[in-house]
């Protein structure tokens, strides 16, 4: 049992002291695009901040995030997750979200953003008693829509390839993603 705790206790103090070089980042103005439009790929949307703090979070009736306080659940409970979803991570002020982010990034996992912190968040919400339940893991908390990827295409999101704007290779990652996504429902 104690050596049980001490794993556990040394586990949890290396993760909070993950400050990653480079975390991928994805906007709040972007993140509120695809909870009120439609997203063009599935996405895990996860708020780090203690149970204690969640009053409202983000998201809406199509978008639903889960609760994964870090690093005392999150770390546990990501294991659930599947290393090449999408997820997207946000907290109070962008601390823990970019340590959460780091962390799962240094593990293994391939698309994992930082959304910053619901304190500047300007998009819908949904109340705390809304959150997904953690039984629910790996579900999407949101999944992908044709008028998202449609967007996605309108806005001309151009995607570096070899130091290269190449926005036929954005649209095919886009096409691929989408159709990954609808293989697994």
């Amino acid at each position: 049992m104690r050596r049980i705790f001490l794993a556990t206790a040394i586990s949890i103090a290396i993760a909070v002291c993950v400050y990653p070089a480079t975390v991928n980042k994805i906007s709040q103005d972007k993140l509120k695009t695809y909870i009120e439009k439609g997203a063009p790929f599935d996405f895990i949307l996860i708020d780090v901040r203690s149970r204690a703090e969640v009053s409202v979070a983000i998201g809406n009736e199509s978008c639903k995030p889960y609760n994964l306080p870090y690093p005392l659940y999150f770390l546990p409970e990501s294991r659930k997750i599947p290393k090449d979803r999408v997820i997207i991570i946000y907290c109070a002020s962008g601390m823990r979200s970019v340590q959460a982010a780091g962390f799962l990034s240094t593990n293994g996992y391939v698309s994992v953003y930082d959304a910053g912190g619901i304190m500047t968040w300007t998009g819908p919400t949904i109340g705390g008693s809304e959150i997904k339940s953690l039984e629910r893991l790996p579900e999407p908390s949101m999944r992908a829509t044709v008028s998202g990827f449609l967007q996605k295409m309108r806005d001309n999101d151009l995607f570096s390839v070899n130091g290269r704007a190449s926005l036929y290779s954005r649209w095919m990652q886009d096409i691929e993603l989408f159709l990954q996504s609808r293989r697994l429902q």
